[in-house]
């Protein structure tokens, strides 16, 4: 998993933004600290970093498309590049509403946030889990400096 992640960071990593200098003293120069992150693309299915889980043995290959040639495939979505990962066969991906079936989660858990290994899910909409991968889901708690507290319950998916 960590080999997966580390690949993906590094795919990511063309897709950052630098300064622009202005053309006259007069004009402010800003920049951008968002970093637009590329298309992910787990057997046809899109995802988003940080919101699958996968199994590297699972994986038959990785391609990372840039530039004019990402948005000429994949449009607008990809202008920050995409990352194309093709699965071995018989490899199935669920999202969430099937991973909360299939861990049979009580309707009142439903709506809690999720996390894999501890670490919240921005996009739990784009979540993609090979349910093998998984250990046990648990409700558990995360720090949250925004709610009273300092801690909230969480969906929390723990990985093999």
């Amino acid at each position: 998993m960590k080999y997966l992640l580390a690949i993906l960071i590094l795919a990511c990593s063309f897709g950052a933004s630098g300064q622009t200098p202005s053309k006259s003293a007069s004009e402010v120069v800003t920049s951008s600290t968002q970093v637009a992150n590329p298309l992910i693309l787990i057997a046809k299915q899109p995802t988003a970093m940080g919101a699958f889980i996968l199994q590297p043995d699972k994986i038959k290959s990785i391609d990372v498309v840039k530039g004019k040639k990402a948005t000429t495939l994949y449009g607008d979505k990809a202008k920050a590049g995409a990352v194309i990962i093709e699965l071995k066969d018989q490899v199935t991906l669920s999202r969430l509403p099937q991973v909360l079936a299939h861990f049979e989660v009580p309707a009142e858990q439903q709506e809690l946030k999720v996390a894999i290994d501890g670490k919240i899910v921005q996009q739990p909409d784009m979540l993609l889990v090979e349910i093998a991968s998984v250990k046990n889901l648990e409700v558990t708690t995360a720090e949250n400096f925004f709610v009273e507290g300092g801690q909230e319950q969480v969906l929390n998916l723990v990985t093999k």
